[in-house]
């Protein structure tokens, strides 16, 4: 669950994360797919493409610093999974 505090910064960032988006895609970054690293990250980008259409499709991929950090012995699973 998100805490008050947090959700007060996401807000608070919100404008200036979409205004991102739109420049990295007005630069040339293809608008048809995008890949999250993280779940937690995916957790917040995937409202935002629902209402700004940014992407025609979201990939979420685990973060390499849990992987690194939890998952390690099951590093070539997630090496597989990223190509």
């Amino acid at each position: 669950m998100i805490t008050i505090d947090l959700k007060s910064l996401v807000g608070k960032l919100m404008p200036e994360i979409i205004l991102n988006v739109k420049k990295q895609i007005d630069f040339g970054a293809r608008s048809d797919v995008a890949i999250l690293l993280g779940k937690k990250n995916a957790k917040y980008f995937f409202p935002i493409n629902e209402e700004h259409k940014f992407f025609k499709k979201l990939i979420t991929l685990e973060h390499p610093r849990y992987i690194m950090q939890y998952k390690l012995k099951q590093n070539q699973r997630y090496i597989t999974k990223y190509l």
